[in-house]
Formats: structure tokens, C-alpha cells, sequence
């Protein structure tokens, strides 16, 4: 039986970079914040999931990318 990979964790350093950015990217932007699938790839779920709480925002997958917006 084959079992899918999963990504490494990240550091919690990175996280925090990361939401910091995305909640900058989103300041003012309408259209979202668009990560590919081949990002999504190396993050894990729960990395995605730390990242979203502390950018305060959503997540929603559209075709194979990952649309980050703010809350309505």
C-alpha cells in the first residue's frame, strides 16, 4: 500500500513570517491572495491551518490554488 507524504512541518518563526505577509498582501486587496498548488504542496495542513488563525483571514481552494481573503 502507497502512503502520500506529507510536507515537513515548519518552524513556528516561519509561520508567524508567513501570516504577517499574507495579512499584509490582504490589507486593502480585494481579489484575495492567490498560493499555487505547487506551494501548497510543501506546507502541511496544520502549518496552513496556524497561518490562517494568525493572519486572521480564510482559506478557499479555487481549481487547484489556494484563494487566502479576509473575512466578509
Amino acid at each position: 500500500m502507497e502512503t502520500e507524504q506529507q510536507p515537513k512541518r515548519k518552524h513556528r518563526s516561519t509561520i508567524r513570517r508567513v501570516a504577517k505577509q499574507l495579512r499584509q498582501q490582504l490589507n486593502g486587496n480585494s481579489a484575495g491572495v492567490y498560493w499555487s498548488a505547487k506551494r501548497l504542496a510543501t506546507w502541511a495542513k496544520e502549518d496552513l491551518e496556524a497561518v490562517r488563525d494568525l493572519a486572521e483571514c480564510e482559506g478557499m481552494m479555487r481549481d487547484d490554488e489556494l484563494v487566502w481573503h479576509d473575512d466578509p
